[in-house]
């Protein structure tokens, strides 16, 4: 009896297809950023809500997972009731330099309790139980 063998044809397009589906690899680092910061006492301080990365846009998909490196976070804030000084502010974009193996918290910071003017800013950050930073430089390419 022949014993059972995959057909190497079939083997090598299979392979690729998992490793494009995990995205980025368990052993790479990573950065996390979440917008579901509930701050404890500060009433300057809103709930944000990320609206893009880098120009692709994000829908309700957190935290989000990323690369390394800068980033243009385009972020809204979601404070209501901001008393008189009419409608809600604009999105603003956090420009943010990560450190791999890191989860930031963004909310949007206000001028004050009932004020619109706001911008957003990290709020938290801590590193991520598991995520192992590689400190090894990369290979200029070449």
């Amino acid at each position: 009896m022949r014993p059972l063998q995959a057909a190497p044809s079939l083997v090598l397009p299979l392979g690729l297809a998992v490793g494009a589906c995990a995205g980025l690899t368990p052993s790479a680092p990573y950065v996390q950023i979440d917008d579901r910061y509930q701050p404890a006492a500060a009433l300057n301080v809103a709930p944000a809500e990320i609206l893009g990365v880098d120009g692709e846009m994000f829908l309700r998909q957190r935290p989000l997972t990323l690369e390394p490196g800068p980033h243009a976070i385009l972020v809204e804030s979601r404070k209501t009731g901001v008393g008189r000084r009419g409608p809600k502010p604009a999105s603003m974009t956090l420009y943010l330099k990560t450190e791999p193996c890191t989860l930031y918290a963004i909310a949007a910071v206000h001028a004050c309790a009932i004020c619109a003017e706001w911008a957003p800013q990290v709020v938290h950050h801590e590193p991520i139980p598991g995520c192992i930073a590689t400190s090894q430089p990369t290979a200029p390419a070449g």
